[in-house]
């Protein structure tokens, strides 16, 4: 057989087939073949996520995505949809075998180290994970630190504004998505994070990434890490490339413009000499209009 197009309706084994018949087509069988009914089973795995949940809970939305983080996914369901949490989770391991760990943020990121509260919906509640970007490898505890993997695109942005050997101060650096990424094109960068987590992977990216030698990490109030910089005695104690930087980056989008009063009196040219002023790069939230 060539093509066969078969409708149980319209073709029987025991009937010649004939351009007359609907749905099926003439070709040459074969004597010796036969034409059987065959059981094809049906699991879970010939259906989406959406399909099993709608099955399930035919009244209520299915979550339409989730975001995924080395073994963990996680949602940000609605209240309705919260409720049949654990089954969405379960569906989610059935259909995904990479997935280990499925969660639910359950508020915004409201907290001052912008730390997701979580509620575990399947798997164990196993939160640390290594993830890659653009080949750089970053470990972290999606529970303690802030991680936005929809950043990488603006951090490619970035990146290809600097330079090698400039160098770099990131005052709110997580725990180094940035940061590690400039010291690998051969930046400087003097790093900082109020989160104690943040700062532990922070220094253990660094060191994964062999990039320690060319990094200056602190964790501490962004305020006072600038402050530094206005003590002449302490920025001579440092090593050449950190006296000075050209680029900072303030990613704390609710608060960041808070803290530019820091560099009043700081930021002009009799400090800087000869060199040029850095340029400072600050994310913030755009209110959009009703209409």
């Amino acid at each position: 057989i060539r093509l066969g197009l078969l409708r149980d309706s319209q073709v029987h084994p025991s009937e010649g087939w004939n351009d007359n018949r609907a749905g099926a087509r003439t070709h040459t069988v074969a004597p010796e073949l036969q034409l059987e009914h065959t059981t094809v089973p049906i699991t879970y795995e010939n259906f989406t996520t959406s399909e099993i949940f709608n099955y399930y809970c035919p009244d209520i939305a299915s979550p339409n995505s989730f975001e995924s983080i080395g073994h963990i996914a996680h949602y940000n369901l609605t209240e309705e949809q919260s409720k049949h949490g654990k089954l969405i989770g379960d569906i989610l391991l059935l259909r995904n075998p990479l997935i280990k760990t499925v969660a639910n943020k359950t508020e915004k990121l409201h907290n001052v180290y912008r730390t997701p509260v979580l509620e575990l919906l399947a798997g164990p509640a196993n939160y640390e994970v290594e993830v890659r970007e653009q080949g750089v490898r970053f470990l972290l505890d999606f529970e303690k630190v802030y991680w936005c993997s929809r950043l990488s695109t603006e951090r490619d942005r970035l990146l290809a504004t600097f330079k090698k050997g400039e160098t770099l101060m990131d005052l709110f650096c997580g725990v180094g998505p940035l940061a590690v990424r400039a010291a690998r094109i051969g930046m400087h960068v003097i790093a900082n994070d109020l989160n104690p987590d943040c700062y532990l992977y922070l220094e253990k990216n660094a060191k994964l990434n062999r990039v320690e030698d060319r990094m200056l990490c602190f964790n501490g109030c962004a305020r006072e890490v600038v402050r530094k910089w206005f003590d002449e005695t302490y920025v001579n104690s440092l090593a050449q490339p950190f006296r000075r930087f050209h680029h900072v980056y303030m990613n704390l989008p609710v608060d960041a413009v808070e803290f530019l009063d820091v560099f009043k009196g700081f930021l002009v040219r009799s400090n800087w000499k000869e060199e040029e002023l850095p340029m400072i790069h600050v994310n913030g939230f755009v209110v959009a209009p009703d209409d």
